[in-house]
């Protein structure tokens, strides 16, 4: 059985192939390959909690998170749910975290002695949520006076 993340992999690059569009590596890049062609991608059509839901119970089932479910516990059924809604949530959140540092304003003053950031190339981070990890990727000013590095998303995130 094909797991969902290399299920994943394969519809993007199928997507890839059939439609033209690239990621390039962007933020947002899930939102902009898929639009039009999934149907929370163009509104008014977006998924309701409950299809969400269904989403949830159908990986849970047929992927194997809950194997065997007619014989399942209460208590198997919870952690497996709250484990996998746990999972989607940092997925959502590290997607919107990715988008608020691509749409913040630019850092180009240094914030301790004013003088002029160079941009650098935008780094892998990661921060440690009240639901766990959340992976983003943000973009990096240096000040070569201070030597430290500035991210834009820092102050939005109240970091």
């Amino acid at each position: 059985m094909i797991g969902f993340a290399a299920w994943i992999r394969v519809g993007l690059k199928w997507l890839m192939i059939h439609t033209g569009r690239h990621t390039a590596g962007r933020a947002g890049s899930f939102r902009i390959l898929f639009e039009g062609y999934l149907p929370w991608t163009t509104a008014p059509n977006r998924p309701t909690a409950e299809e969400i839901s269904d989403l949830v119970v159908q990986r849970l089932v047929e992927g194997g998170g809950i194997p065997d479910l007619a014989n399942a516990n209460l208590m198997t059924i919870e952690e497996q749910t709250i484990k996998e809604v746990e999972r989607v949530t940092q997925i959502v959140m590290s997607e919107l975290i990715s988008q608020q540092s691509q749409e913040a304003d630019p850092v180009t003053a240094c914030p301790k002695c004013g003088k002029q950031l160079t941009p650098k190339k935008a780094q892998h981070r990661s921060l440690q949520s009240r639901r766990g990890q959340v992976k983003f990727k943000t973009d990096v000013s240096h000040c070569e006076a201070c030597r430290l590095d500035f991210f834009p998303s820092d102050e939005n995130i109240a970091l």
